[in-house]
């Protein structure tokens, strides 16, 4: 394999997993430019907003995996669209990079304070860029790998005070039990153990 092909596997994302969507929010519109080039070229979808009031109602709209927010711009700041992002409940788990040409310490501070995952300082190096793009999109993945995890536990914690109760459904845990883990191995059981006590009953209703 080629350096080049390296760097496209480590990269790109697979053909079957569907590629990161990304906020681009700068009110330069070369900034805008250069950042979506970057980050289409890294495999990423690139979506562009020209200020932060636009950023606000695309992110209200359609779903993002993470948000490249300029600190200066008119009309609202990044720190305004940031603190706004982080008082909404949906939102507010969007990691976002701060970029801008302000590079004081406060600046940075100020960012990680109000709930910025990393800060990026103009002009912008490619190779920087890249490094906390997929940092932040792998802390992503696994908090969301997290979640998915917790909300299945909690499937079968239902199922099993369904089955209990004597009203637990099978296909309730169908997605669950796809899962190659024990999680996914307790869910066969619980589905399983249902259908030997269902045919058992009716056997017993047919005698």
């Amino acid at each position: 394999m080629t350096q080049t092909q390296r760097e496209a596997a480590t990269t790109n994302p697979s053909p079957s997993t569907p590629a990161s969507s990304l906020l681009v929010v700068d009110d330069n519109s070369m900034n805008r430019i250069m950042l979506s080039r970057y980050i289409t070229k890294l495999g990423y979808q690139a979506t562009l907003a020209e200020n932060g009031r636009q950023a606000l109602e695309k992110l209200q709209g359609e779903p993002f995996d993470l948000v490249l927010l300029d600190v200066q711009m008119p009309e609202m700041d990044g720190y305004q669209v940031l603190e706004h992002l982080k008082i909404n409940p949906r939102l507010r788990d969007i990691p976002v990079i701060m970029i801008s040409a302000v590079e004081e310490l406060e600046s940075v501070v100020k960012c990680i304070e109000l709930g910025a995952q990393d800060y990026l300082p103009k002009p912008f190096n490619p190779v920087l860029l890249r490094a906390r793009l997929t940092a932040c999109l792998e802390r992503k993945r696994l908090r969301d790998q997290e979640i998915d995890y917790l909300q299945q536990v909690g499937r079968v914690t239902a199922a099993a005070a369904a089955i209990k109760a004597n009203t637990f459904q099978p296909e309730s845990l169908d997605e669950v039990a796809r899962r190659s883990d024990e999680l996914g191995q307790l869910a066969l059981v619980f589905q399983s153990r249902t259908a030997t006590a269902t045919t058992g009953a009716a056997i017993t209703h047919r005698n």
